[in-house]
């Protein structure tokens, strides 16, 4: 027999499959970017579901996998309800309370359910591994975060510019006056934003504490969520960035900033937080985080160099040129092989200013064994070389004992 809890865990399962597939057929039914969006982001929670199954049914009991399967289920009850109503909420379901009481309170409430999945998001971090806070002093964040769900159901809308679908403040504009409604949702929308915010820069705090106080398997664990947090949070403010600013014109058909380039970025970034949390706590043994962050600390940082010295050199050589090459490609040729000539030379700069800053021990081993084959081509004492060797895996591999045995001829 399993426990209640295992049973449990997968009744919301199937519950989120199901509203998944109804959110998908109806978003099928839409054809267009908005729809195509909806149904990729459903999709991206559905990850969500299958880790917190996961967990839920190899560590019974386990808050993590509860929280990861509670996110799912909301997040594709909203998905099916922003399916159903075809886009933004329309004027005639906030105007007044009709007959229609799914219409009118229950499908509005769905659609503002995002607000509880990005909170339990953040609660994730706060808890992340042990599903406690990380001391009984931020136990109230977390109360709050939950008290602030209510008024984010009420105020907070689906896309910008977007009014409220629900009809409590048309009713308590014909109460109170027709600026009340306004009012009081833009100070419950400023309230709720700015707890969001708040909660999201004390789960970045917490999960430094948390890293910088643990050791061994849990300190690898925390490893693979920050990678995967810090993710999502770059992918989000680049995106708000190329929203709000000209680079708008890259995607100006993106209706939130979540929604830029399709919406590829932010379900990449979405999904990278569910696969972190599976790997962190059944199979983080088997993978170097490090290796991973070291990468990306790398590429990262020469694709952005790149793309900066393309974008530049293409803007100057056209002023430069263009008295001379009108209409001509020459500068994004010119520039093209500019970035080919610079990426080895680039990269191998990164390389070594990463591992100097965040892997001295690399950087040190590097430059052990560097030292160590310049002094072997111009050692000829068997002695001296033997003794150099020992010291070079001393200072880099740094084992208990070495010694070297060589075999006579």
């Amino acid at each position: 027999m399993h426990p209640p809890a295992v049973l449990l865990a997968w009744a919301v399962f199937a519950a989120t499959i199901a509203a998944a597939a109804a959110a998908l057929g109806a978003n099928l039914l839409s054809p267009g970017a908005r729809a195509a969006g909806g149904a990729g982001v459903s999709l991206g929670w559905l990850a969500y579901a299958a880790v917190g199954v996961v967990i839920s049914t190899r560590r019974h009991g386990d808050r993590i996998g509860a929280l990861l399967l509670a996110m799912a289920f909301v997040a594709e009850l909203q998905a099916l309800a922003d399916a159903l109503l075809g886009g933004p909420a329309s004027g005639a379901a906030s105007t007044a309370i009709g007959p229609d009481l799914v219409a009118t309170w229950v499908m509005p409430l769905l659609r503002n359910l995002w607000v509880v999945a990005f909170t339990l998001l953040a609660i994730l971090l706060l808890v992340f591994p042990t599903g406690r806070s990380l001391s009984p002093r931020w136990r109230p964040i977390v109360w709050i975060a939950f008290a602030m769900i209510p008024v984010g159901l009420v105020t907070a809308g689906r896309v910008q510019g977007e009014g409220v679908a629900l009809p409590v403040f048309p009713l308590l504009e014909s109460v109170f006056g027709p600026e009340t409604g306004e009012v009081l949702r833009a100070t419950g929308q400023s309230i709720v934003g700015l707890s969001q915010l708040s909660l999201d820069v004390a789960a970045a705090v917490s999960l430094v504490l948390r890293y910088r106080r643990a050791r061994g398997a849990e300190r690898a664990q925390l490893k693979w969520l920050a990678y995967a947090a810090l993710l999502f949070a770059v992918v989000n403010v680049v995106t708000a960035v190329i929203f709000f600013t000209p680079l708008r014109a890259l995607d100006q058909g993106a209706p939130i900033p979540p929604a830029v380039f399709g919406g590829i970025p932010f379900i990449l970034a979405l999904v990278a937080i569910p696969v972190a949390v599976g790997v962190a706590i059944l199979r983080y043994r088997l993978y170097d985080i490090d290796v991973l962050i070291n990468r990306t600390l790398v590429y990262g940082a020469v694709s952005a160099i790149l793309i900066g010295t393309y974008a530049t050199g293409v803007v100057l050589l056209q002023a430069m040129l263009r008295p001379f090459t009108a209409g001509s490609d020459l500068a994004v040729a010119a520039s093209t092989l500019l970035v080919v000539a610079l990426f080895h030379p680039i990269r191998r700069t990164a390389q070594d200013l990463v591992d100097r800053r965040f892997y001295r021990s690399r950087y040190d081993a590097v430059r052990t064994l560097d030292s160590f084959a310049a002094r072997l081509r111009d050692e000829v004492e068997l002695g001296a070389v033997r003794a150099d060797l020992l010291a070079a895996v001393g200072e880099t591999v740094r084992p208990a004992h070495a010694s070297l045995w060589l075999r006579r001829p």
